[in-house]
């Protein structure tokens, strides 16, 4: 074997191994572009995804907050209009004032019924209508005001339309409120 044939077979051996690599460097090259496009692709896709997921979760808490929300005015503004619930409510206020509790009088009712419930009229709130009830109590004058205050104070939604305050026996008072109770408009 003489030189120039061992030359020209370096020569060769060296233009395979450079053409041979730029091949395998193009394949290569083609391959992790592709995928390097799959991979762009999908950061994106998994990003609008998170920003969808954050947004969802938002949502959500947005819900929960509007279900407390809508919990708080069930309890000022309830749906039902039984007369046990408004009974309840007007003797736990009597009895925090320490007021003599003398009636409770419905306007119209359905009384005999399983659950007996009054008849409301329309108010001046939209989406409300109210159910007028009649109290009468007997106090003194502070224990009167404390009455008032309690109203005024609860958490559900409660107004006096009139009230009428007469002298009773004993520096006390005969007082006649008719209240108003408010219930949503079903």
């Amino acid at each position: 074997m003489s030189a120039r044939n061992v030359f020209y077979g370096l020569i060769v051996g060296l233009l395979l191994a450079v053409g041979g690599g730029f091949i395998v460097y193009s394949t290569f090259h083609s391959r992790l572009e592709a995928q390097s496009s799959n991979i762009e692709t999908k950061k994106a896709e998994l990003a609008a995804s998170d920003d969808k997921l954050k947004l969802t979760i938002l949502a959500n808490n947005q819900f929960e907050q509007l279900n407390d929300v809508n919990d708080i005015i069930g309890n000022i503004i309830p749906d039902n209009k039984a007369q046990s619930d408004v009974v309840a409510d007007v003797t736990v206020l009597a009895q925090r004032s320490n007021t003599t509790l003398n009636s409770i009088n419905f306007n119209s009712s359905n009384i005999g019924e399983e659950q007996a419930t009054s008849q409301t009229v329309e108010s001046d709130y939209p989406g409300l209508r109210k159910l007028p009830v009649t109290v009468t109590v007997e106090a003194s004058y502070d224990q009167l005001l404390q009455f008032l205050q309690e109203i005024e104070s609860n958490q559900r939604k409660i107004t006096v339309d009139s009230i009428a305050i007469n002298p009773s026996e004993n520096g006390r008072f005969a007082a006649n409120l008719i209240v108003n109770f408010y219930v949503r408009a079903s």
